[in-house]
Parts: structure tokens; sequence; C-alpha cells
């Protein structure tokens, strides 16, 4: 069977030893699966993951399902996950410490730098604050959370 196991392109899943991981969810950290303030159910279109690649696990992925009044995508992000500092950070270890972590994610980058950050910040073991900047061709600055609001960041 694992030969079977591909991505959309035909590479082999990787890395090894995640054939079938669906555990997802991991406590009073950032990882897992989240519904919008409001809702009521865990509709996939209604929630967003904050989980890694189910083909790359090396990969942090963000799926957002419909955002309705936001001006995000409804589609999966890929990041290269880092095991320290507020870039990119692994989801797992990500908690409710007061500080903005920001997202890199491919697709991105503009000439040399980055005009898109998504920023998360926790509010309690389960509360997340998600902001989505768009400089649309205009760089963002060397320290993206800088640019987080709470009022425009949707819980």
């Amino acid at each position: 069977m694992k030969a079977k196991l591909l991505d959309w392109s035909g590479t082999p899943v990787e890395p090894a030893g995640y054939c079938g991981r669906i555990a997802f969810d991991v406590s009073d950290t950032a990882q897992g699966i989240w519904v919008r303030d409001g809702w009521m159910n865990r509709w996939e279109d209604h929630g967003l993951s904050l989980v890694y690649s189910n083909t790359n696990a090396s990969q942090g992925a963000i799926s957002i399902g419909h955002a309705l009044n936001s001006t995000w995508d409804s589609r999966v992000y890929l990041f290269s996950r880092r095991d320290s500092g507020f870039m990119n950070r692994n989801f797992s270890q990500v908690t409710n410490d007061g500080s903005i972590y920001y997202y890199y994610c491919n697709g991105f980058e503009y000439s040399t730098g980055y005009d898109k950050v998504i920023l998360i910040k926790m509010n309690g073991e389960r509360g997340l604050y998600m902001q989505f900047i768009d400089h649309s061709g205009s760089l963002l600055p060397a320290d993206p959370t800088t640019l987080y609001n709470k009022t425009k960041a949707v819980h």
C-alpha cells in the first residue's frame, strides 16, 4: 500500500512515519481544528485547520474553509515549519504565551520579499485570533507582527 500513497503530483508521501496519522489536535496549542467564533459545528467549510501537510509532514498547513466576511481565500497554505522563533513556528509549539506568530506561506513571496502574511495569537487554551495581511505588491515590514490588529482578526 505504501507504494500507492502519493501526493497530487505523484511524489511518494514523506517523511516516513506519518502514514495514516490523523491525530491533529494538540491540547493548549494552536495545532488542530478550529471553528470560527459563533459557529456551533465543526463543518470543514466553516473551520480552520492548523496542522501539517497530509503528503509531507515536514510542512505546516493552514487550511481555511469559507471565511465568510473576510478577504481570505478558502484554500490550503503550506510553509516550512520551524522549531524556534516567531516565524513559521510549528503549531504544536504555539501556546497562549501572549506572542504573535507569523506565517510566510508558499506563494506569498513577491520579488525579493513577502507581501502577504498570516498572523496568529492564541487567546486562552481554547481561543485563537487570526489575521491575514495582504500588502498587494508592497513588501511587508521586517517585523510583520506590528501590523496585528485584534479588531481586524477573526476569532
